[in-house]
C-alpha cells in the first residue's frame, strides 16, 4: 500500500479525535511548509483589532507555525497570555493608583502597589479560557485569543487589597508599640492602624476577628495617651493640593529629626503665618515649624508626566514672637509615565546636600535643646 496514503489516513484520524475533545492540536506533519494543518477560515475581527468582549479581559497573540511546527499552539497561547496580563496589569494599576492619590490608601507605597498588581495579575490568568484560534495560511502564523471574566480579577483585587490593609495595620501597630519613639509619632501610627483595621473586610479572613483587633489597638491607644507629654514644638504642614499624608509626614520628620516633645498637625486649619501662630498658642507650643508644600503636574514628552514639588518653611519662636529661621522655593522635579507621582523622590532631591535645608534643620534641633 502507498505509504503516503497511510500517512494521510493516520493524520486525518488524529485531527478528528482531537476535535472530539474540543481542542485542536496543532502538530503539523511533514507537509508543515504548506500551512494547511487547520481548516481554512476567514480572518476573525480580533486578529486585526482586539475588540473587547463585555465583562471580559482579552488578550491576542500569535506564533510562527513554520518556525515552531510542534510548539506553535503553545507559543501562540503564551503570546496571548502576555498580552492579556499587560491589559489586566494596566487596569489594576490604574484602579489602585486612583485609590492612593485620593488618600484612601495612604499606607500603600509604590513598591506595595507594584507587588500587589503583579500578584493579582499572576493569580488571575490561571483561570484563562481560550476564545479563538485561527491559522493564517499565507504567513503560516497561528493566532490565539484568550479571555478572563472581569469579576474574577475584581474578586482577587478586593481580597488582596484587604490582605494588604491588614498587613500594613499590623506593621503600624508594631511601630506604635515601640516605646523609643516620640509620643506624637506613636500616636499617629496607632491612629492610622485603627483606621486601616476599620476598613478591612474580615469576610476575607474567616479565622480572624475584627473586634479583637480593634480592642487590642484601642488599648494601646489609651496607654500612649496616658503617657502624653507637653508638645514644645508644633509642626504644621499645609498645601493647596490634596497630597498623600505620607508626604506631609515625611517632610515633618526630615525637618525635625531628633527633636523631642513635638506634635505634627495635618491637616491644619490655618493658611497664614498669623493664623498658624494662633493655632500653635492654643496647643501650648513654644516654637512653630510651618511647612508649605506646593505641587504641580505637567505633560512631558512621550506620554510622560513631570511633577514639581516646591517647599517653603518657617521656624518661629512663639514666646519671643520672632522668626528664627526659614527657607523659600526649594524645588525638585520627578518624572513619571503613569498617574502615580513619586513625590517622595522629589523630597529626597530637595534634602540632598542642600545648604539652606541643612541650616534650617540645625536651627530647629539646636533650639529644641538650648536657648536660641
Amino acid at each position: 500500500m502507498d505509504t503516503r496514503y497511510i500517512k494521510l489516513v493516520l493524520y486525518s484520524s488524529f485531527i478528528w479525535l482531537s476535535a472530539c475533545n474540543n481542542q485542536v492540536s496543532v502538530v503539523p506533519g511533514d507537509d508543515a511548509e504548506q500551512c494547511d494543518f487547520l481548516p481554512p477560515a476567514p480572518q476573525p475581527e480580533w486578529v486585526a483589532k482586539n475588540s473587547s468582549i463585555p465583562g471580559y479581559y482579552t488578550g491576542v497573540g500569535e506564533s510562527n507555525a513554520r518556525q515552531y511546527p510542534k510548539d506553535a499552539e503553545k507559543y501562540s497561547r503564551q503570546s496571548a497570555l502576555a498580552n492579556l496580563s499587560s491589559n489586566i496589569q494596566v487596569n489594576v494599576s490604574q484602579h489602585l493608583t486612583i485609590q492612593i492619590n485620593e488618600g484612601s490608601e495612604a499606607q500603600i507605597s509604590r513598591r506595595n502597589l507594584e507587588s500587589l498588581t503583579q500578584s493579582i495579575t499572576q493569580s488571575s490568568i490561571k483561570n484563562t479560557q481560550r476564545d479563538g484560534l485561527w491559522l493564517d495560511r499565507e504567513s503560516c502564523r497561528l493566532w490565539t485569543r484568550v479571555k478572563l471574566p472581569v469579576k474574577e480579577v475584581e474578586k482577587l483585587q478586593y481580597e488582596n487589597i484587604n490582605k494588604l490593609r491588614l498587613s500594613e495595620a499590623k506593621k503600624l501597630y508594631n511601630l506604635a508599640n515601640d516605646k523609643s519613639r516620640s509620643h506624637d509619632v506613636r500616636l499617629e501610627y496607632i491612629n492610622e492602624a485603627i483606621d486601616l483595621i476599620s476598613q478591612v473586610d474580615f469576610k476575607v479572613f474567616p479565622l480572624e476577628n475584627k473586634k479583637q483587633y480593634l480592642s487590642r489597638y484601642n488599648v494601646l491607644l489609651k496607654k500612649i495617651n496616658a503617657k502624653a507629654t507637653s508638645n514644645e514644638t508644633l509642626v504644621i504642614t499645609t498645601s493647596d493640593k490634596k497630597l498623600r499624608k505620607s508626604l506631609h509626614r515625611e517632610l515633618a520628620y526630615r525637618f525635625t529629626r531628633g527633636v523631642k516633645k513635638l506634635k505634627h498637625l495635618y491637616p491644619a486649619n490655618c493658611n497664614s503665618m498669623d493664623s498658624c501662630i494662633e493655632l500653635a498658642k492654643k496647643y501650648g507650643a513654644k516654637r512653630l515649624v510651618w511647612i508649605v508644600v506646593d505641587a504641580s503636574v505637567t505633560d512631558g514628552d512621550m506620554g510622560s508626566r513631570i511633577g514639581e514639588l516646591n517647599v517653603n518653611a518657617s521656624f518661629y519662636d512663639i514666646k519671643k514672637n520672632r522668626l528664627l529661621s526659614g527657607l523659600r522655593n526649594q524645588k525638585a522635579k520627578v518624572l513619571s509615565f503613569d498617574d502615580y507621582i513619586a513625590w517622595e523622590q522629589a523630597v529626597e532631591k530637595i534634602f540632598d546636600k542642600n545648604i539652606a535645608v541643612d541650616k534650617l534643620r540645625k536651627d530647629i534641633l539646636r533650639c529644641s535643646t538650648q536657648k536660641c
